[in-house]
Order: C-alpha cells, then sequence, then structure tokens
C-alpha cells in the first residue's frame, strides 16, 4: 500500500514544495517547521502509537495525506449526506498550528500541500509529538503539558493514562462545564481506544490503571 500512496504522492509533493514561492504559504510553512523544530516537544513512544492507532491508523503508509480517507469521506458524504472527517496527523497538526478552521475548498488544499511539505524533513513521530503538545483539549487546557499538570500526572511514568486521556480529547476536548453528555463520550473514547490497543497486541493494559 505504501508504494501506492508513493505514487500518488509524488506530484502533490513536488506541488508542496513549488508552492514555496507564494509568500503567505512560506510563512505558514515557516511556521510549522518553527513549532516543528522544538526539541522540547519528545514524548515516549506510546504516545504515537496510540494516536496512530486512534486518529490515522493509515499514517505508516501514507506520505502526510491519506487519499483513501478522503475517497472513502466523498463517497459517504455523495451517498447518505453525511460530513466523515479524513484529515491525517500531519494535517491535523497544520491546522492548529495555521489556526485556520474555515470550511474551504481552498483552505483544504492548502492544508493538504502543507502537510505534503512536511514529508522528508519531520518524522512522523516528530510531528505526532509537536501536535500534541499543541493541541486544543478543553477549555483552558492546550497541549498535554497542560494536562498532565491539571490530572497530576507525569507525562514519562503515566504515558499510558495519559496518551489515551489526552488523545481521547482530541475527539471530544472537555467542555467549560462538564457534563454527563460529554462524561459519556469521552469514557466510550478511552475503552475504544484501550481495547484497539489491547486487540493489536501492542500493549497490556488492565482496565484499573485508567
Amino acid at each position: 500500500m505504501k508504494f501506492f500512496y508513493f505514487l500518488f504522492s509524488i506530484p502533490f509533493i513536488l506541488l508542496s514544495h513549488a508552492f514555496r514561492f507564494n509568500k503567505d504559504y512560506s510563512l505558514l510553512r515557516n511556521r510549522c517547521i518553527l513549532v516543528l523544530s522544538n526539541k522540547d516537544y519528545v514524548l515516549p513512544d506510546f504516545y504515537y502509537e496510540c494516536i496512530v492507532l486512534a486518529e490515522d491508523r493509515r499514517s505508516k503508509s501514507h506520505f502526510g495525506v491519506d487519499f483513501y480517507a478522503i475517497f472513502r469521506s466523498v463517497f459517504i458524504y455523495c451517498k447518505y449526506g453525511t460530513c466523515q472527517g479524513g484529515s491525517t496527523i500531519e494535517q491535523q497538526f497544520v491546522r492548529v498550528v495555521t489556526n485556520k478552521y474555515e470550511r474551504t475548498m481552498m483552505r483544504k488544499i492548502q492544508e493538504q500541500l502543507l502537510a505534503f511539505s512536511l514529508y522528508g524533513f519531520f518524522s512522523k513521530k516528530e510531528i505526532s509529538d509537536a501536535y500534541l503538545n499543541i493541541a486544543y483539549m478543553g477549555t483552558e487546557i492546550v497541549g498535554i503539558r497542560s494536562l498532565s499538570k491539571i490530572m497530576n500526572l507525569n507525562i514519562i511514568y503515566n504515558d499510558k493514562k495519559l496518551a489515551i486521556e489526552s488523545i481521547s480529547r482530541l475527539k471530544y476536548p472537555e467542555p467549560k462545564v462538564i457534563n454527563k453528555v460529554w462524561i459519556n463520550k469521552i469514557t466510550n473514547r478511552k475503552a475504544w481506544i484501550l481495547n484497539k490497543l489491547i486487540m493489536k497486541g501492542k500493549y497490556t493494559i488492565n482496565y484499573s490503571t485508567l
């Protein structure tokens, strides 16, 4: 699969670098590079394994944009009229750094090109670590370090609990006023991620630790 992703990605990777002559695009790309150059963002490997499983399971095959997820989203929208997410970790990282969330085709294309432009310069783990350090996880909770302080957890020694907690919040950030609806959503999300990890046989985790 990685070979086919690479073939599809080549023209887009080239285009992503050609756009560096555009001033606005170049400024956004440099902003991404500046964030990724922060070596304080390094996290234990478990965080990367966990976010790939939960947010971007074909991460190790694609080069910044998941074409399969795009085609699937288009198909579901045309058939059922519902929108389904297909953003990769790279795209989510770019979105947070650029602070561009408008629902337009031009914004999406720019986001994808910026994601492609990072290929070869930074590893997927580096992008994942940087994303978790700046992602919105709830009211007044930005980044995993902020969450670790609030939950009184250590990023290294409590990596399993904190990873599952933080990555669950990427989909369901904590609201200003905690309610039963959010509690049910976040509880189910954490259980889903945990079950996936156990099914993959990557980690043995005790439910009582969560």
